[in-house]
This record gives structure tokens, C-alpha cells and sequence, in this order.
């Protein structure tokens, strides 16, 4: 076997046993995604997602080799499946009073939303860009037989691996993003919670505070008490004046305590929003963790698909090439299945983005 024979059949070794690798995933983390999938709201986000699919003004049409992924959608998808929507989101914080936390998170799972949709759209430049192996492997299906395969079949198998090879890899700068994204998420939550463990012990301190305090009101209205006793017993004045001294007390009283009982559920509210707003974010982390990891995975297998098909094309050899269009073909369910795990997490992704949306803007309001 010729040494560049032996590199070619190396490096599609080295990606079968990444791909099994990649899929022996936890039985329960698999089982749990199995449940995610069978929900109502995530057969409504992926009905929604096809439905703008059709509406898409490139279907069935080539692209060029060298264009970035074109958008799917007739408008953006990620404005589309937000939920609630930003501008509602924007009103509701401008008519409540905001922490500049809690806009920041707002604003980051908007962008993890548009992140999304990237994504998304170089998923269906993959599908595009596959399209030329797909050709190959309808070819070799009709004749599955090498060595009755003619010249002209050569050449269309030559063709479309040619195609395939010079396209440009959809997830060329994607792995990078999520490392930048990964470090801005973090920043974002210590900063929700160092706010989140300000807000709590401030809230403890003052509840301290006040258990003191009424003791020391509790004898100050004791000792008004008797005073006005005291001048009801001695003077007809008092008599008249006490209800009324008694009344504005109790009043100065009472409007202390509800001031106090607002100020309370205002930190309370800020204190559940705070949290909300972490553990949503915490999720959309591990989320995006996971989705790096997976289009890390498809890059590294794009490119190796890639390297292979341009040395055979530049050889022009048809035994490699026969040797390779059977490993092309055996290993495309692998290949394919990789594709929609991670669209699949996509559509995860958006759920929990939506989900957590929702309760931070329930706490709100």
C-alpha cells in the first residue's frame, strides 16, 4: 500500500473512531433529550422552524463555493421563535424600574438566540455542501460494482468530489465564537451573582435591624400610651386631644410599617429575579458548552472529509478513489446523524432560552 494510500486511510480511521467516541453519550442524558423531544412546546419550536424553511427564497438552488452560508429565512428566525419578544421585554423593564443585571441577561439570551440562527444556517450550508457526496453515493447505489463503472461515471464521480473538496468549511470560524461567548456568559454570571449575594444579605441585615427597632417602637408606643392616659385623668383638653394624638401615632406608625413591607418585596422581588436570571443563564452556558463541542466535532469532520476528497482529486487515482467513495458512502449515517444532534440541540437551546425568558419576566411583573 503507497504511503499517501496508508495517510488517506489514517486520517478516515482517526475520524470513525472520533465519531464513535462522540456517541457514546450518558444512557441518561441521551434519554433525557429523547423526553425533550416528545414535549408539545418543542414539536411547536420545530413546526415553526420548517414552516419558515418553506418560505426560504433559496430552496432547491445551488450556492457558490465561495459564499458565506446565505440566510434561511424570509425574515430573522431568531425574532421569530424569542419568546417574549424583546420588544416587549424592553417595554415591560422601562415601565417597572430595571437592574442593569437583568437588561444585561435579557440582551445576552437575545444574542444567544441570533448565535442560534447562525448556527442554523451553517447546518444548511453543511446540506448543501453535501449535496455533491450525496451524488456519489446515489451513483455508487445504482452500480455498486467498481469495476463496471465507465469513464463517464469516473468523471462524475471526480466531478462531485471536486466540487465537494473546493467548497469552503461552514464552520470555519465558528468554533472560536463559542470560546468568546463562553468567557462572556461566565463574566456575565458572576456578575448576577455577586449582585444576587449583595441583595440577600442586605436584605438579612435590614430584617436584623428592624427586630431591634421594634422592640425600642414597641416601648416608645407603650410609653405614649400612658402619657395620654395621663392627660386624659388630669384635663378635659386631653380628653379631646388624646383621640386625635392617638390616631396620627398609630397613622405614623402604620405608614412606616408599609413603607418598611414595601421596600422588602421590592429587594425580595429583585433577590427571586436575580436568581431566575443565573440559573437561566447557567443553563444557556452548559447549553452552548455542549453546542460548541458538537460543532467542533462537525468542523474537524468537514475538514478531514475535505483534505481527503482534494488528495484523491489531485491524484486521480481511481483505485483511492473507489476506496474512499466506499468509506464515504459506509460512514454517511454517522456523518448525517452528527448533523442533526446538533440542530436538534439547537432547537433545545431555544427552548431553555424561551423557558427562562418567561419566568425572569413573571417575576417582573
Amino acid at each position: 500500500m503507497s504511503k499517501m494510500r496508508q495517510m488517506l486511510w489514517s486520517k478516515l480511521r482517526k475520524g470513525r473512531q472520533e465519531d464513535m467516541s462522540s456517541h457514546k453519550g450518558n444512557p441518561s442524558v441521551v434519554e433525557e433529550y429523547n423526553e425533550a423531544f416528545r414535549t408539545k412546546s418543542y414539536t411547536e419550536l420545530y413546526n415553526k422552524v420548517q414552516d419558515q424553511l418553506e418560505m426560504r427564497p433559496d430552496k432547491g438552488h445551488s450556492f457558490s463555493s465561495s459564499s458565506p452560508p446565505t440566510p434561511m429565512m424570509s425574515s430573522h428566525l431568531s425574532e421569530y421563535l424569542l419568546e417574549p419578544p424583546q420588544e416587549t421585554v424592553t417595554s415591560i423593564l422601562d415601565r417597572s424600574g430595571h437592574d442593569r443585571f437583568l437588561v444585561n441577561y435579557f440582551d445576552t439570551s437575545q444574542e444567544a438566540g441570533k448565535i442560534c440562527e447562525f448556527v442554523l444556517a451553517n447546518i444548511h450550508q453543511v446540506d448543501v455542501n453535501y449535496r455533491s457526496i450525496k451524488k456519489i453515493t446515489n451513483l455508487t447505489e445504482q452500480f455498486p460494482d467498481p469495476t463496471r463503472w465507465t469513464h463517464n461515471q469516473y468523471d462524475a464521480l471526480y466531478k462531485n468530489l471536486s466540487s465537494f473538496a473546493t467548497r469552503n468549511n461552514p464552520f470555519s470560524s465558528t468554533p472560536d465564537k463559542f470560546v468568546e461567548i463562553h468567557d462572556t456568559h461566565v463574566q456575565l454570571l458572576q456578575q448576577l451573582t455577586l449582585k444576587y449575594k449583595k441583595t440577600k444579605k442586605r436584605t438579612k441585615f435590614i430584617k436584623y435591624v428592624k427586630r431591634g427597632l421594634s422592640g425600642f417602637l414597641t416601648v416608645g408606643s407603650g410609653a405614649v400610651t400612658i402619657a395620654l392616659l395621663v392627660l386624659v385623668a388630669n384635663s378635659m383638653v386631653g380628653m379631646v386631644a388624646a383621640p386625635g394624638l392617638v390616631v396620627c401615632c398609630l397613622g405614623f406608625l402604620m405608614q412606616r410599617k408599609l413603607k418598611g413591607q414595601k421596600r422588602k418585596s421590592k429587594r425580595m422581588g429583585l433577590e427571586r429575579q436575580l436568581d431566575v436570571a443565573a440559573r437561566g443563564l447557567y443553563t444557556l452556558i452548559n447549553d452552548f458548552d455542549t453546542m460548541g463541542q458538537l460543532v467542533k466535532g462537525l468542523y474537524s469532520e468537514m475538514e478531514r472529509r475535505k483534505l481527503v476528497a482534494e488528495t484523491v482529486v489531485e491524484r486521480g487515482r481511481n483505485g483511492m478513489l473507489q476506496e474512499v467513495v466506499r468509506d464515504f458512502k459506509t460512514h454517511e449515517s454517522v456523518f448525517l446523524e452528527q448533523v442533526e444532534e446538533l440542530k436538534n440541540h439547537i432547537y433545545l437551546c431555544f427552548l431553555n432560552i424561551n423557558r427562562a425568558r418567561r419566568l425572569l419576566v413573571q417575576e417582573i411583573v
